[in-house]
């Protein structure tokens, strides 16, 4: 199960995650968004800080989860987010999240929201692999350097 390496974490939350925010644009109401509103503020507010960042980003992600109300997709959103918090995954991300890429990361979040806050489940769903995808490249080339 350790086995699990990063590029394979992040290819399967893409894959999920995408579904999941197409399914959350179908259901999402206002006070759905109120809460992602909140999230996005509150990670404005951590650009600086990796550990918040990294709170703030999970929380963004299980809140999508949330809209469904379906608590086995909850804990596997949790738990495929924390499959990132390997000693191998953290020295990795020291080397490439600073504030630039978390300000990459809050607008592509910003995104997925304005996708589910309208409703739009194609865009949503193009939102998060959009934002997954970069994540991964972001990812890949830190990678490169470090190799």
């Amino acid at each position: 199960d350790d086995s699990d390496g990063p590029f394979e974490i992040l290819q399967a939350r893409s894959i999920i995650e995408s579904a999941i925010a197409e399914e959350a644009a179908r259901l999402a109401k206002p006070e759905h968004i109120a809460l992602l509103d909140e999230n996005l503020a509150r990670m404005e507010a951590a650009i600086g800080d990796a550990v918040k960042m990294l709170v703030h980003d999970r929380a963004f992600h299980t809140a999508i989860t949330d809209i469904i109300g379906n608590a086995t997709l909850h804990r596997f959103t949790g738990h495929i987010f924390d499959r990132r918090m390997t000693p191998y995954f953290e020295r990795l991300a020291s080397h490439f999240e600073g504030p630039h890429t978390w300000r990459l990361a809050l607008e592509e979040h910003a995104a997925i929201r304005n996708a589910i806050a309208q409703n739009d489940p194609a865009a949503a769903r193009e939102a998060m692999r959009r934002h997954l995808t970069l994540s991964q490249k972001r990812f890949s080339e830190s990678f490169g350097e470090e190799a």
